[in-house]
C-alpha cells in the first residue's frame, strides 16, 4: 500500500520516466477561468509569445474521496525572462487540495484540438493506476503510454 504522495510521485514517474517534479506557482488573470487550463494558457502564451512558453503535464493531489492519489492532466506556463514555471488557471470553487506538478511535455505532444488532455486517472490505496470510465466504474490500466492515454480520452470523453 502506497502511503505518501512522494511514493505515488516515485511509482508513477516510474511509469512515465519522461515526468519531473516542478515547482509552480499561481498567476492571477482576470480572464481566466477555472477548469480551462487548455485556453488560459494559451491566451497567454499568444498574448505574449517571447515571454510565455506551453508546458503540459500533471496536478497530482493526495486524494480523490479518499480513493487514492489523483493525476490531473493539466497545462501551465513557463515565464522565459524569470525561468519559472506558472499556473494562469484558478482552482475549481471549493477546491482545497493541495497539488504537485509533473512536468509531462508528452501530453503536449500528443494533444488535439479534439482531445487536449487524455483522462485523469487514480493510483489506487493497493498501487494500481486505474482511469474512471462512463459506466461509472475505475478500470485498471496496464500501462500509462502516452497513445494509450489519448486513446482513452475519445472513450471516457
Amino acid at each position: 500500500m502506497l502511503k505518501t504522495m512522494v511514493q505515488a510521485i516515485a511509482r508513477f514517474c516510474g511509469v512515465r520516466p519522461g515526468c519531473t517534479l516542478v515547482r509552480v506557482s499561481p498567476l492571477k488573470q482576470l480572464a481566466a477561468r477555472a477548469n480551462q487550463c487548455f485556453d488560459n494558457t494559451m491566451t497567454l502564451c499568444l498574448a505574449k509569445p517571447q515571454r510565455y512558453t506551453l508546458r503540459s503535464g500533471w496536478l497530482v493531489g493526495p486524494d480523490l474521496k479518499h480513493l487514492g492519489t489523483v493525476f490531473i492532466p493539466h497545462y501551465w506556463v513557463f515565464n522565459e525572462k524569470t525561468m519559472r514555471h506558472l499556473d494562469p488557471t484558478p482552482r475549481a470553487e471549493g477546491d482545497r487540495m493541495s497539488y504537485q506538478y509533473l512536468l509531462d511535455m508528452d501530453l503536449l505532444a500528443h494533444a488535439s484540438a479534439e482531445h487536449p488532455l487524455p483522462p485523469a486517472l487514480r493510483l489506487n490505496l493497493v498501487g494500481d493506476f486505474e482511469v474512471f470510465m462512463q459506466s461509472g466504474r475505475w478500470q485498471a490500466l496496464e500501462n500509462l503510454g502516452t497513445q494509450l492515454l489519448f486513446e482513452l480520452a475519445r472513450v471516457v470523453g
